[in-house]
């Protein structure tokens, strides 16, 4: 069974780095059961639990991604959405931006919000055919309670062009999941 389930984060003002400097939000690409990679499962996409009850074991076989920035402190600041793993802070700003799964723009108080939406195919992430992928649950899936073994990761990244910055940002994903395993349910008798 297949289901799109909605995750969505916003952060009103968050404080950016210092100037030229990456301030990341990652988030996972495969992982209903936690899409912020806390490591704690504690905010899954409406409906992820319940379906949880049916169901032993999930695999995500795609993501749209929707990531708004905005009411930026100030004009200039980058914004970007990288769905390819590589985070902003491991790289210097121009290696980041030089990827091409990097999606990004500058953003002004004149024109405060700005949206990047893709849909990611996560066989494609992965470098498999859809075949090879749905092969794989076992890395790239998980039981309902856990994390792929495989967790890709997709990030937001903010720039600011002076310290003391701050910018908004909502990330929305609808993760379309294949459910698979069902559970046995034990029947009840009412007397």
């Amino acid at each position: 069974m297949t289901r799109d389930l909605v995750w969505a984060r916003t952060v009103v003002g968050a404080s950016l780095a210092t100037a030229n400097s990456v301030t990341a939000v990652k988030f996972s690409l495969n992982s209903a059961y936690d899409p912020l990679n806390t490591g704690a499962g504690d905010v899954q996409p409406y409906g992820f639990s319940s379906l949880g009850n049916l169901y032993s074991n999930y695999l995500v076989e795609a993501v749209t991604i929707t990531a708004t920035f905005f009411a930026p402190s100030v004009n200039g600041v980058l914004v970007g959405l990288n769905v390819d793993g590589s985070s902003p802070s491991a790289n210097t700003m121009d290696q980041w931006l030089q990827k091409p799964t990097v999606m990004f723009d500058f953003m002004s108080t004149a024109m405060p919000e700005k949206t990047f939406q893709i849909r990611v195919p996560l066989h494609v992430v992965v470098g498999l055919s859809k075949a090879q992928y749905l092969d794989q649950a076992s890395i790239y899936g998980a039981s309902v309670g856990s994390d792929p073994s495989s967790n890709q990761l997709g990030y937001l990244g903010m720039v600011p062009p002076s310290n003391t910055q701050t910018c908004g940002y909502q990330i929305r994903c609808v993760y379309h999941v294949r459910y698979f395993n069902r559970l046995t349910l034990a029947s009840s008798t009412v007397a």
